[in-house]
């Protein structure tokens, strides 16, 4: 488009400026050169073309920024991975100072202030959209360099665990299952992973407590299924009601009807009388 295109000679035609709604060329060439379109200054932004420069030189920090968190992903060491990261938040810290820039100038130039015409309104309402953009764009590298970092730290992590480490664990579970697998003198079966309300029991108490189990699960069930056949009743109720609201407000829409033509004959009556 026009307004992406380096060569900026069709941006300073009259045809153009005059479509857009922006002050005249040689007011707006003045004012860059005093400036300059990408000037590091504190001061607001007041020309439209101006602005647009300094929005394209926005995107290209974007981009680098992006450019950078790809060759970060891609980058086999970890110096290589600190650097691309420290590029990336460079151009992050530029992209953010100059969408406040873009900001101001954007409300400088709404107010019409520093002497110059105001913008039209759906230009006005385009350049908000491009800041928003760009906020939004700025917001999603920052949480992807962010989240780079934080895969990274949990990596390294993991790799600084020892084989003696992962050795002691796995040897710590083996014993606690063995453990757990020995029978218990007297009782005649092989026990898993005791309970206090089982650990008690012989295998006739065991298969007693679980039958009982089963029986308050099926109680469980009962109840919930009663309290959903009281749920569907109340929604059958809800749905005649609605139907019966349905056929009033059928009843009240003729009436309404009715009215309004008795109403018409009778103002057709007056205005003969008039």
């Amino acid at each position: 488009t026009l307004n992406t295109d380096p060569n900026d000679r069709w941006r300073n035609t009259s045809a153009w400026r005059s479509f857009l709604n922006l002050p005249s060329s040689n007011s707006n060439s003045n004012h860059a050169n005093r400036h300059g379109p990408l000037s590091r200054t504190q001061q607001p932004i007041t020309d439209p073309v101006v602005w647009l420069d300094y929005h394209r030189n926005l995107k290209s920090q974007l981009h680098s920024a992006r450019l950078q968190l790809t060759k970060r992903d891609q980058a086999s060491s970890a110096q290589a991975q600190h650097e691309c990261s420290a590029e990336a938040k460079k151009h992050l810290i530029k992209a953010s100072s100059m969408i406040t820039a873009l900001d101001s100038g954007l409300k400088a130039l709404a107010n019409g202030t520093w002497g110059r015409e105001k913008l039209g309104d759906g230009e006005m309402r385009r350049r908000r959209d491009l800041i928003s953009a760009a906020q939004k764009e700025r917001e999603g590298l920052e949480n992807l360099g962010n989240a780079m970092a934080a895969k990274n730290a949990l990596d390294g992590a993991i790799a600084h665990a020892t084989k003696g480490d992962k050795d002691k664990l796995l040897a710590a579970n083996g014993d606690e299952n063995n453990a757990s697998r020995r029978p218990v003198a007297g009782k005649g079966r092989v026990l898993g992973k005791e309970t206090d309300r089982t650990r008690a029991l012989d295998n006739q108490g065991v298969l007693q407590l679980q039958q009982q189990l089963m029986r308050e699960q099926d109680e469980d069930v009962d109840v919930l299924a009663q309290a959903v056949a009281r749920q569907k009743k109340i929604g059958m109720e809800i749905q005649e009601e609605l139907i019966v609201q349905k056929d009033l407000l059928g009843l009240l829409d003729e009436d309404v009807d009715r009215v309004q033509g008795k109403m018409d004959v009778a103002r057709k009556r007056i205005g003969k009388i008039s």
